[in-house]
Protein backbone atom coordinates (compact mmCIF):
# COMPACT_ATOMS: atom_id res chain seq x y z
CA UNK A 1 0.00 0.00 0.00
CA UNK A 2 2.79 2.54 0.95
CA UNK A 3 4.44 1.97 -2.81
CA UNK A 4 1.24 2.13 -4.33
CA UNK A 5 0.29 5.72 -2.30
CA UNK A 6 4.12 6.77 -3.33
CA UNK A 7 3.82 6.09 -6.90
CA UNK A 8 0.15 7.91 -7.45
CA UNK A 9 1.40 10.92 -4.71
CA UNK A 10 3.85 11.61 -7.30
CA UNK A 11 1.85 11.12 -10.16
CA UNK A 12 -1.57 12.56 -9.11
CA UNK A 13 -1.01 14.75 -5.73
CA UNK A 14 0.35 17.89 -5.56
CA UNK A 15 2.03 18.72 -1.85
CA UNK A 16 3.93 16.93 0.49
CA UNK A 17 3.10 13.47 1.70
CA UNK A 18 5.01 11.43 4.31
CA UNK A 19 5.13 7.91 5.06
CA UNK A 20 6.32 6.18 7.79
CA UNK A 21 6.23 2.85 7.76
CA UNK A 22 6.51 2.04 11.36
CA UNK A 23 3.60 1.38 14.79
CA UNK A 24 2.57 4.06 16.05
CA UNK A 25 4.03 3.32 19.14
CA UNK A 26 7.64 3.29 17.73
CA UNK A 27 7.48 6.69 16.22
CA UNK A 28 9.61 9.50 18.29
CA UNK A 29 7.37 11.88 17.25
CA UNK A 30 10.31 14.70 17.03
CA UNK A 31 12.64 12.42 14.81
CA UNK A 32 10.79 10.73 12.29
CA UNK A 33 8.02 13.30 11.67
CA UNK A 34 7.56 16.70 10.44
CA UNK A 35 4.21 18.33 11.83
CA UNK A 36 1.40 19.47 11.36
CA UNK A 37 0.00 17.68 8.95
CA UNK A 38 -3.47 18.31 7.33
CA UNK A 39 -4.16 14.63 7.40
CA UNK A 40 -3.17 11.26 9.44
CA UNK A 41 -3.83 7.88 8.33
CA UNK A 42 -3.90 4.63 9.98
CA UNK A 43 -4.87 1.83 7.84
CA UNK A 44 -5.04 -1.63 9.50
CA UNK A 45 -2.08 -0.65 12.22
CA UNK A 46 -3.64 -0.60 15.42
CA UNK A 47 -3.10 -3.65 17.85
CA UNK A 48 -0.74 -1.98 19.92
CA UNK A 49 -0.63 -2.04 23.91
CA UNK A 50 -1.75 1.39 24.47
CA UNK A 51 -3.76 2.27 21.76
CA UNK A 52 -5.23 5.93 23.40
CA UNK A 53 -1.40 6.79 23.38
CA UNK A 54 -1.08 6.13 19.87
CA UNK A 55 -4.32 8.07 18.87
CA UNK A 56 -2.72 11.15 21.36
CA UNK A 57 0.15 10.79 19.18
CA UNK A 58 -1.41 11.32 15.78
CA UNK A 59 -3.42 14.51 17.12
CA UNK A 60 -0.14 15.95 18.28
CA UNK A 61 1.04 16.21 14.56
CA UNK A 62 -2.57 17.00 13.08
CA UNK A 63 -3.71 20.06 12.26
CA UNK A 64 -6.68 18.56 10.38
CA UNK A 65 -8.01 15.12 9.89
CA UNK A 66 -7.25 11.82 11.16
CA UNK A 67 -8.53 8.52 9.82
CA UNK A 68 -8.60 5.27 10.87
CA UNK A 69 -9.59 2.07 9.46
CA UNK A 70 -10.31 -1.16 11.58
CA UNK A 71 -11.88 -4.37 10.82
CA UNK A 72 -15.40 -5.32 12.22
CA UNK A 73 -16.22 -8.93 12.77
CA UNK A 74 -14.56 -11.99 12.02
CA UNK A 75 -12.83 -12.63 8.71
CA UNK A 76 -12.91 -16.09 7.31
CA UNK A 77 -8.93 -16.47 7.92
CA UNK A 78 -9.79 -16.13 11.91
CA UNK A 79 -13.33 -18.28 11.23
CA UNK A 80 -10.58 -21.11 10.23
CA UNK A 81 -8.28 -20.04 13.33
CA UNK A 82 -11.26 -20.73 16.05
CA UNK A 83 -12.19 -24.30 14.36
CA UNK A 84 -8.58 -25.51 14.19
CA UNK A 85 -7.03 -23.35 16.95
CA UNK A 86 -9.12 -25.61 20.06
CA UNK A 87 -7.80 -28.99 17.88
CA UNK A 88 -4.37 -27.70 17.72
CA UNK A 89 -3.35 -25.82 21.14
CA UNK A 90 -6.29 -27.37 23.18
CA UNK A 91 -7.72 -23.75 24.30
CA UNK A 92 -10.10 -21.35 22.16
CA UNK A 93 -9.03 -18.24 19.86
CA UNK A 94 -8.43 -15.54 20.43
CA UNK A 95 -9.50 -13.00 17.54
CA UNK A 96 -7.82 -9.48 17.38
CA UNK A 97 -9.61 -6.39 18.69
CA UNK A 98 -12.13 -4.93 16.03
CA UNK A 99 -13.55 -2.13 15.49
CA UNK A 100 -16.22 -1.76 18.44
CA UNK A 101 -12.84 -1.62 20.84
CA UNK A 102 -11.39 1.06 18.52
CA UNK A 103 -14.74 3.15 18.98
CA UNK A 104 -15.06 2.62 22.36
CA UNK A 105 -11.33 4.30 23.30
CA UNK A 106 -12.06 7.09 20.99
CA UNK A 107 -15.58 7.83 22.64
CA UNK A 108 -13.75 7.38 26.25
CA UNK A 109 -11.62 10.09 24.58
CA UNK A 110 -14.36 12.26 23.48
CA UNK A 111 -14.22 11.91 20.25
CA UNK A 112 -17.05 11.07 17.94
CA UNK A 113 -15.82 9.74 15.15
CA UNK A 114 -18.05 9.97 11.67
CA UNK A 115 -18.17 5.79 11.23
CA UNK A 116 -18.28 4.48 7.15
CA UNK A 117 -18.69 0.73 6.98
CA UNK A 118 -17.01 -1.18 3.65
CA UNK A 119 -17.64 -4.52 2.38
CA UNK A 120 -13.63 -5.41 1.60
CA UNK A 121 -12.06 -8.69 -0.59
CA UNK A 122 -8.96 -9.88 -0.70
CA UNK A 123 -8.08 -13.21 -2.89
CA UNK A 124 -4.69 -15.44 -1.93
CA UNK A 125 -3.74 -17.47 -4.73
CA UNK A 126 -1.81 -20.98 -3.94
CA UNK A 127 -0.32 -23.14 -6.77
CA UNK A 128 -1.38 -26.24 -4.61
CA UNK A 129 -3.34 -27.47 -1.64
CA UNK A 130 -0.10 -28.37 0.50
CA UNK A 131 1.07 -24.50 0.11
CA UNK A 132 -2.04 -23.75 1.42
CA UNK A 133 -1.68 -26.11 4.22
CA UNK A 134 1.75 -24.84 4.90
CA UNK A 135 0.67 -21.29 5.04
CA UNK A 136 -1.93 -22.17 7.54
CA UNK A 137 0.42 -24.46 9.39
CA UNK A 138 2.82 -20.94 10.00
CA UNK A 139 -0.17 -18.76 11.36
CA UNK A 140 -1.32 -21.53 13.94
CA UNK A 141 2.54 -22.08 14.86
CA UNK A 142 2.37 -25.84 14.87
CA UNK A 143 3.71 -29.22 13.12
CA UNK A 144 2.67 -31.34 9.85
CA UNK A 145 1.42 -33.61 12.29
CA UNK A 146 -1.78 -31.52 11.89
CA UNK A 147 -1.47 -31.00 8.29
CA UNK A 148 -4.53 -33.10 7.73
CA UNK A 149 -6.89 -31.39 10.41
CA UNK A 150 -5.91 -28.23 8.33
CA UNK A 151 -6.42 -29.75 4.73
CA UNK A 152 -9.96 -30.69 5.96
CA UNK A 153 -11.11 -27.33 7.26
CA UNK A 154 -9.66 -25.57 3.93
CA UNK A 155 -10.78 -27.77 1.04
CA UNK A 156 -14.36 -26.02 1.32
CA UNK A 157 -13.12 -22.64 1.43
CA UNK A 158 -10.31 -23.18 -1.61
CA UNK A 159 -11.83 -22.71 -4.98
CA UNK A 160 -9.54 -25.06 -7.43
CA UNK A 161 -9.21 -22.75 -10.75
CA UNK A 162 -6.63 -22.72 -13.56
CA UNK A 163 -4.80 -25.69 -11.29
CA UNK A 164 -4.52 -22.85 -8.65
CA UNK A 165 -6.23 -23.01 -5.28
CA UNK A 166 -7.63 -19.93 -4.68
CA UNK A 167 -9.31 -18.45 -1.07
CA UNK A 168 -11.10 -15.25 -1.45
CA UNK A 169 -11.48 -13.44 1.78
CA UNK A 170 -14.33 -11.16 2.21
CA UNK A 171 -14.53 -8.96 5.89
CA UNK A 172 -15.53 -5.82 6.99
CA UNK A 173 -14.06 -2.67 7.17
CA UNK A 174 -14.50 0.39 9.17
CA UNK A 175 -13.38 4.12 8.51
CA UNK A 176 -13.19 6.50 11.59
CA UNK A 177 -13.02 9.76 10.55
CA UNK A 178 -12.62 12.97 12.84
CA UNK A 179 -11.70 16.79 12.52
CA UNK A 180 -8.73 17.23 14.98
CA UNK A 181 -9.25 19.87 17.56
CA UNK A 182 -5.92 20.16 18.68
Amino acid sequence: MAELLKERSQKEIRGNIDIVQKRWEDIDIQKDLTPPYDLVIASYSLVMPDLKQAIENMQKVCSGEIWLFWMAGMNSSENQMKKLWPVIHEKSFTSPPKADVLFNVLYQMNIYPNVSFTEMGHVKSFSSIEEAVEETRKKLNCSPDYDNQIKELLLPDLVSQDGKYINQERYKSVCFTWKNKA
